[in-house]
């Protein structure tokens, strides 16, 4: 198992799924006339009053990868169950599990970010990148070809850029929007820090369908379908809670892969810092080898993640 983090977490995790016991598994549109397409900073302001509230969520998750990895060249599926963490901007953790016992640990925080491979009990190794040092080729050795970073905007749940307060005349708006071809998605386009994210959003309730995250060449290196929505209650507050995907179907077209999250009763409350402690994790899963995906002498081993 441990020879798997050698091809990135798509390939660890298809691993994964396998010995935790996986399943084998239209026509032309009229077009719709919107009119003017609303300016950004309004579309920003109404799709942040609910972004602004799932700043924390924790969800059980199952986790399914569809491949075209398997045996004679067959697409394989595979699903686990998990569970998905989050404290923006930075923290975001997502565990597979079986039997109570954690078998994998893909995570981020303000400086690292890093897979945790616990399968093969007698080799714990991580994989370990900084944000700061990460590059679309550590990306594509990680096995996400996105910025780390960028990995929570695939949810939907980041809120919009808003325009920093005017200097000297109007500030210019951080995205700029458009109707879909057919009219029936309002699009939010911004700036990705390798290229651009697109959003789009269904008009009427301002939820995301879709969001794409493109390469400086404009190709598509992930696009995540959103779909079932429901409410995520928010501890400490008695309204109606804000509503989020409650599936969420990555698609990663270089990998010719699709991964599928499914949340069950998520919520905002608070989580552990204990779930997104790097140091703590790696010595709580008494993991034996940490490799670093920037090459770094100090990130080779423990030195410059443990103290």
């Amino acid at each position: 198992m441990a020879e798997c983090a050698s091809r990135g977490v798509i390939g660890v995790l298809l691993c994964a799924l396998a010995v935790l016991g996986g399943c084998a598994g239209g026509g032309e549109v009229q077009r719709i006339d919107r009119g003017p397409v609303p300016r950004y900073v309004d579309v920003a302001t109404r799709y942040n009053q609910t972004a602004d509230r799932l700043d924390r969520l924790w969800s059980r998750v199952t986790v399914s990868v569809r491949s075209p990895t398997g045996k004679s060249g067959r697409e394989a599926v595979e699903q686990a169950e998990g569970h998905l963490l989050i404290r923006r901007p930075h923290d975001l953790a997502l565990s597979v599990n079986k039997l109570g016992e954690t078998y994998f640990y893909l995570g981020s925080n303000e400086g690292f970010y890093w897979w945790i491979d616990l399968a093969d009990r007698s080799r714990r190794l991580a994989l370990v990148g900084l944000h700061d040092l990460a590059t679309p080729e550590t990306s594509l050795e990680f096995g996400v070809p996105v910025h780390p970073r960028e990995l929570v905007d695939l949810l939907a749940i980041s809120p919009l850029p808003m325009p920093e307060a005017p200097g000297v005349g109007p500030a210019a708006p951080p995205g700029w929007t458009r109707w879909s071809d057919d009219g029936r998605l309002l699009g939010v386009i911004l700036s990705s820090r390798w290229g651009t994210r697109r959003l789009w959003l269904d008009p009427e309730t301002y939820e995301a369908a879709m969001v794409e995250l493109l390469g400086e060449d404009g190709e598509p290196i992930a696009i995540s379908t959103l779909s079932r929505y429901d409410y995520v209650p928010v501890r400490g507050d008695g309204r109606v809670g804000p509503r989020m995907a409650m599936m969420i179907r990555v698609d990663v077209p270089d990998a010719e892969t699709t991964i599928t999250l499914r949340l069950f009763e998520p919520e905002n409350r608070e989580v552990s810092d204990r779930a997104f402690d790097l140091e703590r994790l790696l010595r709580d899963f008494r993991v034996a080898d940490v490799y670093s995906l920037d090459d770094r002498p100090d990130a080779s081993g423990r030195e410059g993640v443990e103290e």
